[in-house]
């Protein structure tokens, strides 16, 4: 029998975090099912679902994990929540898998405006990621539009992007991928 958790960390990035965690999960029999983690403006972010032995405890874990602070040098933000079962791991994303992007100029409610666009098309975000440079915001978005009609979807997206002045493009993942892609010769 085991106990599930997800864990959230959170710190200054440092070298060394995403070790320390897994190891310290390791040492005390854990088995990490699935991971996530990023870097934003170097604050290191990172979630893990993880089945630890019967009997482990979310406070002996919290320890457990705090116990790395000192090898590290930082301090980490830890979050545990207990659940029942983990989930059972699905692909990365469906095979009708689409990439949104949208960019225009950095002001508040850019991301909002995107997200709150998604929630009342029913779309789901798989996946998200965000650049501001020289005064431009970028939105790289993997979605799942659900049971959305394409054609309808690409004509609000149309005018969606007009009334909030940025470029959107909806592209199915695999062309997405395709045009992306960087070749280099033999």
């Amino acid at each position: 029998m085991t106990e599930n958790y997800a864990i959230s960390v959170m710190a200054e990035d440092r070298v060394g975090i995403i070790h320390a965690v897994s190891q310290k999960i390791s040492d005390m029999g854990g088995d990490i099912a699935d991971l996530s983690q990023t870097v934003l403006s170097s604050y290191f972010a990172m979630i893990l679902l993880t089945s630890l032995p019967d009997g482990t405890g979310g406070e002996q874990l919290f320890a457990g994990l705090k116990s790395v602070e000192a090898d590290l040098g930082v301090s980490l933000d830890i979050s545990i929540k207990a659940l029942d079962t983990l989930p059972t791991r699905e692909p990365a994303q469906p095979s009708d898998a689409y990439v949104l992007t949208a960019s225009g100029a950095d002001r508040i409610g850019f991301v909002a405006a995107i997200t709150g666009f998604c929630a009342a098309h029913g779309i789901n975000i798989l996946d998200l990621d965000t650049r501001a440079a020289d005064g431009t915001y970028l939105m790289i978005l993997l979605i799942d539009p659900g049971e959305a009609d394409l054609t309808t979807l690409q004509q609000e997206l149309r005018d969606f992007s007009a009334q909030q002045n940025m470029s959107v493009t909806l592209q199915h993942h695999d062309v997405f991928q395709a045009t992306q892609e960087v070749r280099m010769p033999l």
